[in-house]
């Protein structure tokens, strides 16, 4: 089966970090989300979502997010996950990457 999520929003954004001060701003968000099942030799999920996330004030001064997700059934009730996330913040605070990667392998069980 197949979705497809389209939205937007405002948040009000707050950073603490502990070597700068803090800082809040407003903040839109605007979002795709993807979802589609397949049957190859084994079926399997695809699951995609991602935010644009610029600031009200300054346009030139956003975060994206990006989530790449398949999740493959072992059992009925177990799955084996595969996830790949990239955040990028175009004006980071001092000591923060722009840019960030992670990949997760996990398993789930539903009840």
């Amino acid at each position: 089966m197949r979705y497809l999520y389209l939205g937007s929003g405002l948040l009000y954004v707050h950073e603490n970090l502990k070597d700068s001060d803090s800082n809040s701003f407003p903040s839109g968000n605007i979002y795709i989300a993807y979802k589609d099942s397949f049957k190859l030799n084994v079926p399997l999920d695809l699951i995609y979502t991602g935010y644009f996330q610029p600031t009200l004030e300054d346009g030139s001064d956003y975060h994206t997010l990006q989530k790449l997700k398949v999740s493959i059934p072992i059992t009925d009730s177990v799955n084996l996950n595969f996830k790949l996330e990239h955040s990028y913040d175009s004006m980071p605070p001092a000591g923060v990457k722009k840019s960030d990667l992670s990949e997760t392998i996990s398993i789930s069980y539903s009840f």
